[in-house]
Parts: C-alpha cells; structure tokens; sequence
C-alpha cells in the first residue's frame, strides 16, 4: 500500500511539472523567467534562471540551457556551474543566442539543474517564438587563415605545426572541429578536440603535431585539413607533409626550399620599392635570413646537423616577418621641390635676348648703308676727271627706297633721314673739293634730297 501511495505521489509530481512548466523534488525548484516571449534571428535572448535548493547539503549545481523546436532539433545550448549552499536559493541571468539561419516560429527554452549524481535533476521549459530578423547578417563563415607552406620532418623525430582558424561570420560557431586525411592517423595528433564556442570575429588555434617512426620510409603526403563549424560549415586548406630518412636530406631539401622563399620575397621587396613603399624593415630582416641560410649551409657542409637545423629555423622566421612587413609598409610620400634652373635660364635670356637684337639691329644698319654707300662710290668712281660719264638712272632706286621705307617703322625712318643727310653733306664736301663733276653732283644730290622729302613726309603721315 505504501509503495502504491509513493508511486502515485510521484505520478501526480511529474504531471504537474509537465502542464505548470516547474516542480520541487527533494533538492528543491526552479523558475524560467523571461522579459519577452519573442525574439529576432541574430538577437541574443537573455532570460534568467531562480533556483531554490532545499538540499541540506552544500554542493555545485550544473545549469544546462537550450532551444530546441517542437520537432526535437536542438539549436543554442550553454552550459555553467555554480557553488551553492544548503538550503540556498541563486538567480542566474544568462543569454542564449538565435542564429540568423534560424527559422522563424515556436521554440522550447529549456533548463536542466542537476546537484549531484545521486539527485534528480530539476527540469523546466518555456515557450519563445523567433520573428524574421529586418537587418542584413552574414550568416556562418569560417576559415583557415593560416597554414605552413609545407611540414618536413625526418624518421625517428616529430614537429609541431599550428594552423589559425577565423569565425568571419556573424554568428557563433559551437563545436568547431579539425580532421586532416591524406595522411595516417598514426603520424599526427590534433590539439585541441574541438572549440566549443568561438565568437564572431574571434580567431583560434589548433595544434598538429607530426611524430615520425624510425622505420618510416621516405614519402610525401599531400595532407588536406577540413575545419567544421554548426550546420555543416566547413572550410579546408593543404599542404605537402614530406619525410625523410635522413637529416642531411631534409636540411638539403629545407635549404632549396628557403633559398626560393628568400628569392621571392627579395623580388617582392624591389617591386615595392619601385612602387615608393618604404620597406627599410623587410631588407634588413631579408638581408639576415640569407645570413642565417649561409650559416646552416656551411654547417651542413661540416656535418653540424644541429646548428644547421638551428640557423634554418632562424631564416624561416626572418623571411616570413620580412614578409609581414611588406603588407604593413608605408607608401612614401613625395615632396613636390620647385625647380629654379628653367627660372634662372629664362632670367639669364633676358639680356642675352636684348643683345642679339641689337646686334641684329646693327647688321641690318649696316647692310643698309653699304647699300647706299656702294651706289654713291660708283657714281663717285664714274665722275673721276677722263672717264667716261655713265650716269645710272635713279628711277628704280627710288621705287626700291620708297618700298623699303614703307617697311620701316618711325625711329628707323628718323634713323634715315639723319644718314641721308649725312650722305648729302659728304657729297657737297667731294664737290667742293673737285672729286666729283657737276653732273654728277647734281644727279646726286637731287636723288638725296628726293630721298629726304620723301622720308619727312612719311614723319609727318
């Protein structure tokens, strides 16, 4: 009969918590409470979590919380532990996330309380709906932001690789996972198992470590790594995984390996040059990793596994910090100088200019007046006491001079009529003094006065 009773007290207890949502064992009882029934895609949702604990023992209380749908999908969930004491009572306010890919409709909030293994757990549930979020989000992206080139690694030793991981998304990855195929399981180990929340924008590391038997035979591995995020996400990247049997084949081999890396990264450095970055740091850094790959082979050539090992290492760092610097150089900025030197050859020109007209000025003056001067000395020549007169006609000299004056500004006209005059008393000297005849004097005279009363009247237009 008793045994009847407590089986039915138990039954009503259990149906009570189904239909009211809360109930109280023997470790006490719990209340969802919550500010607003609804929530957004990509909204937090906070609520909080009172927990009246009737136990006379002391203990930690485990909170489990998530959303699950009508259908029993489970989407959101945390965890947390919390030290209570006898008969304590604890309100825990927390937040749970609604991811944008969530779809919209009726969901389940659910808390499970547990003290110890010996107890029952206390257990509630309440009922949220999620609306369509109005802004834009990114959804679930995840990537490998860093991986080796390539792992080499000798029989008999082991290496330790790190591989980084982004959350570039908007949404929290829960339970985000490594594998890598293409090569034995026996040969690596990955650390950690799993990042069981990783935050947007957050970026973590997972840690794979190569361990080499020494009866492995030389091979290469072509190794894929596939990192998985919630909903099936994934991203992946690979690299050669190459072992060797012995040291002085892989310190050849890294030896090759670096000298191409080094290669490239200078041919970078001279491009960005050309392009005005400064990239002071990167030659320095690159300028010590050839260093150091002198170093290691010179040690390799003595047998020095060790320090050839050593310096290897040395430049790989040093050319991937060169490397780094390159994308964070600086363009340098060019100061735009005034050139005076085509300031100071105009200036100089100035008078160089002025000279050469005058001395054009002069030529042309000259020119002139040996025109003039050779016509009066033929007539001069012709007039000689016992030669023969041959005056020239004057007519088309005149028309000649009438053109040319036409050309001629005012000062030249000045300039002119002064040495007309001139000519005119030069002629009246040789007359005088029986040079000349009287015929030609006159002839003479007439063309040169004919000449300054043409050139005053063209001063006084």
């Amino acid at each position: 009969m008793r045994k009847l009773i407590f089986v039915l007290l138990v039954s009503f207890l259990a149906l009570s918590a189904l239909f009211s949502g809360s109930y109280a064992l023997s470790e006490g009882s719990i209340e969802i409470s919550i500010q607003n029934q609804t929530t957004f895609q990509g909204n937090l949702f906070p609520f909080s979590v009172f927990i009246n604990k009737t136990s006379p023992l002391s203990g930690d209380a485990t909170i489990e919380c998530w959303i699950e749908s009508p259908e029993g999908e489970k989407w959101a969930y945390s965890t947390t532990t919390v030290f209570m004491e006898a008969l304590d009572s604890e309100t825990i306010s927390k937040e749970m996330y609604i991811f944008s890919s969530q779809p919209t409709g009726r969901y389940f909030l659910k808390v499970l309380v547990s003290f110890d293994e010996y107890s029952p757990p206390l257990f509630q549930s309440t009922e949220i709906y999620v609306l369509k979020s109005e802004i834009q989000t990114k959804g679930i992206i995840v990537n490998i932001t860093s991986i080796p080139t390539e792992v080499s690694v000798e029989s008999g030793w082991s290496k330790l690789i790190s591989l980084n991981v982004k959350n570039n998304g908007d949404e929290i990855l829960r339970n985000l996972t490594m594998s890598i195929s293409g090569v034995p399981s026996t040969l690596y180990l990955i650390s950690p198992e799993a990042y069981y929340n990783v935050e947007p924008n957050q970026e973590v590391v997972f840690s794979v470590r190569y361990t080499i038997p020494m009866d492995e035979l030389a091979m290469d591995y072509t190794a894929i790594y596939t990192v998985f995020a919630n909903l099936g996400f994934y991203d992946e990247k690979s690299h050669v995984v190459r072992i060797f049997t012995s040291r002085y084949a892989l310190i050849s081999h890294e030896l090759e390996r670096l000298g191409e890396e080094h290669q490239r990264i200078s041919s970078k450095i001279q491009a960005k040059i050309s392009n005005g970055f400064n990239v002071t740091l990167s030659q320095t850094l690159i300028a010590q990793a050839k260093t150091q790959l002198d170093f290691s082979e010179d040690y390799l050539k003595n047998s020095n596994y060790d320090n050839a090992m050593i310096a290897l290492s040395r430049a790989e760092s040093l050319i991937s910090d060169a490397d780094i610097g390159l994308s964070t150089a600086n363009q340098v900025s060019i100061v735009q100088r005034t050139d005076y030197r085509l300031f100071i050859i105009f200036i100089a020109l100035i008078p160089l200019s002025f000279f050469v007209y005058n001395m054009w000025q002069k030529r042309k003056l000259a020119k002139l007046l040996k025109y003039y001067s050779s016509e009066i000395m033929d007539n001069v020549r012709e007039s000689v006491p016992g030669a023969k007169l041959r005056p020239k006609p004057f007519t088309s000299f005149v028309k000649q001079v009438e053109n040319k004056m036409e050309q001629e500004t005012k000062s030249g006209l000045v300039k002119k009529l002064d040495r007309t005059k001139k000519l005119l008393r030069l002629i009246e000297r040789q007359y005088s003094s029986g040079a000349i005849s009287e015929k030609a004097h006159d002839e003479i005279k007439n063309s040169l006065e004919n000449k300054i009363e043409l050139i005053e009247k063209k001063l006084k237009e």
